[in-house]
């Protein structure tokens, strides 16, 4: 009962008529990392979001602050790498570091080699250079965007490699390519073969994969497949609509297998370089869901309870971490965002790593030695303000969360499902 306390002091029950409820909650997002058994703080953001951190095998992090730019950690120091507010970074297991940011014009690919930084585009006559990933080898892969504007955004995107040595364009066509992935070996894999404008997700999505001579296609279908992710050794996984609902397909070098055929949906499949496959298993309505691990054999669920498990991730050591969410999108988006810790499979066993019940702690990454890094958002509740029957419109600048009103019911239901709740059965 005592780990119901902190949301039950933030809740309002309101007999008879409900007027609306909205609290302004100063906070402050924090980058936080296990290591062996002990959480640390690594980022110092006075205030506003921190996001997109990231977790090499050396153990070194990347993340972006809204306040004061790009940062990177090597286990000792902080080094700013950018006092912009750049996106999509990632960092590559030999340190180097690739991002998105604005010349004041469009979007161009940085890269920082451990020493220097470099501009590896400038252009004038495209529109956006996009969603970069590096590898080992310091190969960068990213999206460019040319073409007539729709919705905000170019009409067409193509996949673009950067080598070590000059730039080659790994698919030049009229369909529209996305979502690229890189690994150590220099193959590539995205979705394309669409018509349709960027973003958007339709049945003549294809998986493309350069395996570092020629780009060959993996799919050949009329439903919608997505979300494809690449190991060292060249497999790729990926979910896909079989009619019904999204299941999960690998690529093992030679064949297509289906990991998945049943009536739920299955996304989010990550992999690691010893060819097993974690995803996200849940019902249409995404308010629960479950994790699942293949191993190459068999797959196994890691969870079963009534909460929504979602976005995991599996290191080389088979170890698997996601985000829990305690409270469905039914109770509030509010509701929803103070509710998220961060979970662990050892191996043998299923635990809370954050233990932080009631904060918004999500978007973990994690490595082969044990480190696990996520974002985590800290409230200040001692300079909280409350308006009550306002319009959220009307509310000033610092409102950062709406908060759900939970009803007697709710609570109840809430209540249930933590008694009634346990960890997986191993």
């Amino acid at each position: 009962m005592t780990r119901l306390l902190p949301l039950l002091a933030s809740v309002v029950l309101i007999m008879g008529q409900v007027p609306t409820v909205y609290a302004q909650l100063p906070y402050s997002d924090q980058i936080m990392l296990y290591d062996n058994g002990h959480i640390s703080q690594i980022s110092d953001a006075e205030y506003g979001q921190v996001w997109e951190p990231r977790i090499n095998e050396r153990g070194d992090i990347v993340w972006t602050s809204e306040a004061e730019g790009l940062h990177l950690y090597d286990g000792t120091s902080i080094t700013l790498l950018s006092s912009s507010t750049p996106s999509h970074a990632e960092i590559g297991d030999m340190g180097h570091v690739v991002w998105e940011e604005s010349d004041g014009e469009d979007p161009e690919i940085f890269l920082y080699d451990g020493t220097d930084t470099l501009q590896l585009t400038d252009d004038t006559d495209y529109i956006g250079d996009k969603f970069p990933q590096v590898n080992n080898r310091g190969e960068v892969a990213w999206l460019r965007g040319h073409g007539a504007y729709v919705s905000g955004e170019p009409y067409t995107y193509d996949v673009f490699l950067y080598d070590g040595t000059e730039m080659i364009q790994l698919m030049d066509d009229t369909h529209n390519d996305f979502l690229p992935k890189l690994n150590n070996s220099g193959q590539v894999v995205w979705i394309g073969g669409t018509d349709a404008p960027y973003y958007t997700l339709d049945e003549q999505n294809e998986v493309l994969f350069y395996n570092g001579t020629a780009t060959i296609q993996l799919t050949n279908n009329s439903y919608y497949d997505g979300n494809p992710q690449i190991n060292d050794e060249g497999h790729v996984v990926w979910e896909g609509f079989d009619g019904n609902d999204s299941e999960i397909f690998l690529y093992d070098g030679t064949t297509v297998l289906q990991l998945t055929n049943n009536l739920r949906h299955d996304f989010e499949p990550q992999l690691n370089n010893n060819g097993q496959v974690v995803w996200s298993c849940g019902e249409v309505t995404l308010e629960s869901g479950e994790i699942v691990l293949y191993d190459g054999t068999n797959a196994r669920q890691l969870t079963n309870d009534v909460f929504y498990d979602h976005h995991p991730m599996v290191s080389d050591d088979g170890h698997v971490v996601w985000t829990r969410q305690y409270l469905p999108l039914s109770f509030g988006i509010g509701a929803a965002l103070f509710s998220q810790e961060i979970m662990v499979y050892d191996g043998s066993k299923v635990e809370s790593l954050s233990k932080n019940l009631f904060l918004r702690d999500s978007y973990p990454d994690m490595n082969a030695h044990g480190h696990v890094v996520w974002e985590s958002s800290v409230f200040q509740p001692w300079q909280a303000s409350s308006v009550i029957g306002a319009d959220p419109d009307d509310i000033s600048e610092g409102l950062n969360y709406s908060l759900a009103i939970l009803l007697p019911l709710g609570i109840v239901a809430l209540w249930r499902r933590f008694r009634n709740a346990g960890v997986a059965r191993q």
